[in-house]
């Protein structure tokens, strides 16, 4: 069976300095439609540097980029055609909100994409009931909490339909309720088949949550591949200081003392677990 691939990073390279010093170091991935993919690393590691090329932010120094089968290039049609595609929701909301009132945030990004004022207008509509906005769509947006603005943040990408959306850190900084409600509206993404890209250190989030996780070190793909196999790499966590999640540490551990037979297919979360143990 073809696999049906929506991004696709070949060899890419990225300076920040004129080709003086490199943060993405010959980057190569593959990415499958509507797959939920955990990107993992220390700070400084090239993730966020990797996501601003996806929509032509930064500029590749080398390699080739493409997204849906069309290399991405970097004329002004090129670039509106691609950000419609790839949204990026900024770990701090404040580095991307910008208009004065919530529902002129929103519409932004619709009308730069060429839809109407009426089009825009009931896509905004649709976007503040859908992401539970609607208690808040007529405040400023420098009136907002930080949950508040990270929920119109996401509404900023969402609005536009994108096929792939990157959240770095999405639950960064927020309190409980919106964390719930962040996740939420992530489940939502992926039940309409978008690509989400999420970039996080929380081992256990992303073992449970993902289908795939890179890990990227030194501006290069260090791992991909399944939770399961990618977190029982244990030269791979030693060298990224990444620890193994907690249900995967307890599953192996019984494995080891016998309690659990070494056939079985490690546990996504705790629940499976607590299933296997009740046969023991």
């Amino acid at each position: 069976m073809t696999k049906d691939i929506i991004l696709k990073a070949e060899d890419l390279y990225y300076s920040y300095d004129d080709n003086n010093t490199y943060s993405l170091k010959g980057l190569s991935l593959e990415i499958e439609r509507g797959k939920k993919v955990a990107f993992m690393g220390a700070n400084g590691a090239g993730k966020s540097t990797f996501f601003l090329t996806l929509n032509g932010i930064n500029r590749i120094s080398k390699g080739k980029l493409s997204i849906d089968g069309k290399e991405l290039g970097y004329s002004k049609k090129e670039l509106i055609d691609i950000r419609s595609k790839v949204g990026i929701v900024f770990q701090d909301p404040d580095n991307q909100l910008f208009s004065a009132s919530v529902r002129q945030e929103i519409s932004f990004g619709a009308l730069n994409m060429g839809m109407t004022e009426e089009e825009a207008a009931e896509a905004v509509d649709e976007m503040i009931e859908t992401l539970e906005i609607t208690p808040f769509k007529d405040r400023p947006t420098h009136a907002l909490s930080g949950g508040q603005k990270k929920q119109v943040s996401i509404a900023d990408v969402m609005v536009m339909n994108p096929e792939i959306v990157i959240l770095d850190e999405p639950a960064a900084a927020l309190d409980p309720k919106h964390t719930v409600i962040v996740n939420k509206i992530i489940n939502m993404m992926v039940d309409k088949g978008i690509t989400v890209l999420i970039s996080t250190h929380d081992v256990n989030f992303a073992y449970e949550w993902a289908d795939e996780v890179v890990v990227i070190h030194d501006g290069r793909t260090l791992r991909h591949g399944k939770p399961d196999e990618v977190f029982s790499d244990k030269e791979m966590l030693e060298m990224t200081n990444l620890a193994q999640p907690a249900v995967l540490e307890m599953f192996n551990s019984l494995v080891k003392k016998g309690l659990l037979a070494k056939d079985l297919t490690p546990p996504k979360n705790l629940k499976i677990l607590e299933e296997y143990i009740s046969l023991i």
